[in-house]
């Protein structure tokens, strides 16, 4: 990425660069902070979804920057995902896809004009992130009372715990491993509490999915970079999972799997009756959980929903 090259542009293209980068801002860090996701999407529309189609239909190298061999495969995946709301009947569910187009074609936008600009936007809210992620501990824990043994919400639209600890490892993730990025005038252990405050609040959470995600992150960072510190990193994660699992078992596997065997079980039987088409986006379904007695309206896994 040192050497992405940046085009020079004046005038109207300049002006729709930064105004992408406030958008980009926004999409990364309102998320943190915003009360209302009312006002978090009408933020994404007026500084980044707007700015994007300005872009596209004004300026040459954002429309060469959708690359036919990207943009078939994505708009394959439009017409299916669109059958899917058809035959499911729930056709206000177009609308969501035409939102997912806007947000890509605004992120090729900003990264055709400005190639750097969307990497050092994405390090710079992941380190104002880290310190929210702590801002969000100290509100959570001690502004607001709660005993530690409960698991921790974020702030803004953070106020779900399994979302929140999610966005806290991806920007972690991209906070630890851009270390390379950060101006030389900010100080390392600004980039170090940042990068711990992620990791608080992803232990505080007691979220097994994202812990196990990131720990099989750094257990296999080793492969795509060839420094040392990588392949330390990657051992000392599982030395420490393992110490977790022997020392820790009751605290690490409390709540055991959350039915997710008997999940996935009903989930296959359902998806063999339909195993093409699938159900439609948006219809109904139920999985009943025999041990509790009711049923569920999701799989609880993104994949298999």
């Amino acid at each position: 990425m040192d050497t992405l090259p940046s085009v020079r542009f004046s005038g109207l293209t300049r002006v729709l660069m930064w105004w992408l980068g406030v958008g980009f801002a926004w999409l990364l860090l309102g998320i943190f902070v915003l009360p209302t996701s009312k006002l978090y999407q009408q933020g994404l529309i007026l500084f980044f979804w707007l700015p994007g189609l300005v872009a596209l239909i004004t300026t040459p190298v954002v429309r060469r920057a959708w690359d036919p061999l990207l943009l078939l495969p994505l708009l394959v995946f439009a017409l299916w995902s669109g059958g899917s709301v058809v035959w499911g009947g729930e056709l206000d569910k177009l609308k969501e896809m035409l939102y997912v187009g806007l947000a890509v074609n605004a992120v090729v936008a900003l990264a055709a004009l400005k190639p750097r600009l969307p990497w050092q936007l994405l390090l710079g809210c992941a380190l104002c992130g880290g310190g929210l992620a702590w801002w969000a501990l100290v509100d959570f824990y001690f502004l607001q009372g709660n005993v530690w043994a409960k698991r921790v919400l974020g702030n803004g639209q953070l106020n779900q715990t399994i979302l929140a600890s999610q966005v806290m490892g991806v920007m972690g993730l991209s906070l630890l491993f851009m270390r390379s990025w950060l101006p030389r005038g900010v100080p390392s252990i600004l980039w170090l509490l940042s990068c711990l405050g992620y990791l608080a609040f992803l232990v505080m959470s007691q979220s097994k999915g994202p812990l196990l995600a990131l720990l099989v992150c750094l257990a296999i960072c080793g492969l795509w970079t060839a420094q040392r510190w990588a392949w330390a990193l990657g051992v000392a994660s599982l030395v420490i999972a393992g110490l977790g699992v022997w020392l820790l078992p009751e605290q690490l596997l409390r709540g055991g799997f959350s039915y997710r065997p008997q999940l996935l079980e009903q989930a296959w039987e359902l998806w063999l009756h339909k195993p093409w088409a699938g159900l439609g986006v948006g219809l109904a379904y139920l999985l009943p959980i025999p041990e509790r007695g009711k049923s569920v309206e999701h799989a609880h896994n993104l994949y298999v929903h």
